[in-house]
């Protein structure tokens, strides 16, 4: 249901949670703050079309005070719209909560996880190919819709068809247990702003193979093993030296708990109200 939008009373913001022009257009008498993720928009702009990139763009331009979620996130920012980017302050996410992980049954054969989306910037076929070079691992795939007929042409090309599985959408306690038992989690997206399903794997003490890009290093740099983008046999080579044990030493879930704080995630954010209501 729409409520009218307050008296602009000096004490008063509007943070909306998506740049829908003719709603903020409405608030505009309030301090607006905003959310950045990425700018995955303006760099790959297959992934939203003109008029949701000219009403982000308008947002932009309105509003008092922004919130990149990395500081890779604000470094992008900078780069496509520098006066923004005076307004903007980094508040990391806090750490996503999930059920504690259920081991998995001894006789389980390996398995690399894949979680969320597998289109365009995500390169889901680099997977694929690394894949292909490994043996006695399999792909289990959560999320992300269901296979395109590309994925699924590719998938058997490469002769995968036995190896990949695709589970949909799963409940929490699902993913948790399929983070626990996967020799890693794995990605080959070449853009992120700040990558949420390698810090659930971290949670739960598992590994990630990771592309070597800004968002991954600066958040998960600690901890993941990286490859090169678009590089199928360097990601083969990341999932061997994590099976073997070749792996940074991981965090417990409290240090995990303790680094990505909700209560330090409120107080950044507050400092970015406290610049646009100033």
């Amino acid at each position: 249901m729409h409520r009218k939008p307050p008296v602009d009373d000096g004490e008063t913001l509007y943070h909306p949670t998506w740049y829908h022009v003719p709603t903020i257009l409405a608030w505009k008498h309030l301090p607006i703050t905003v959310t950045i993720h990425d700018l995955i928009p303006e760099t790959w702009p297959a992934v939203t079309d003109a008029r949701q990139l000219a009403d982000r763009r308008k947002v932009l331009e309105m509003c008092r005070s922004v919130v990149c979620v990395s500081q890779s996130t604000l470094t992008d920012l900078a780069i496509h719209y520098p006066e923004t980017a005076r307004k903007a302050t980094v508040s990391l996410p806090g750490l996503p909560e999930l059920p504690v992980g259920r081991p998995n049954l001894p006789d389980q054969k390996p398995y690399l996880l894949h979680v969320g989306k597998r289109a365009a910037y995500k390169d889901f076929i680099t997977v694929l190919r690394g894949l292909a070079l490994l043996s006695d691992i399999s792909l289990v795939i959560v999320g992300g819709g269901t296979l395109s007929s590309h994925e699924r042409e590719m998938i058997a090309e490469l002769n995968l068809s036995n190896r990949v599985v695709a589970e949909g959408s799963v409940e929490d306690q699902r993913l948790a247990d399929l983070l626990v038992g996967a020799v890693a989690l794995v990605s080959a997206s070449r853009a992120e702003g700040f990558g949420l399903p390698p810090l659930e794997a971290l949670a739960q003490g598992s590994p990630s193979v990771l592309t070597d890009i800004p968002a991954y290093r600066e958040i998960h740099g600690r901890w993941a093993t990286f490859f090169p983008p678009k590089d199928p046999r360097g990601l083969a080579e990341a999932v061997e030296s994590v099976s073997r044990g070749g792996h940074a030493p991981l965090p417990s879930r409290d240090e995990v708990r303790r680094s990505f704080s909700w209560a330090e995630t409120v107080r950044s954010t507050v400092g970015s109200y406290e610049m646009a209501l100033g």
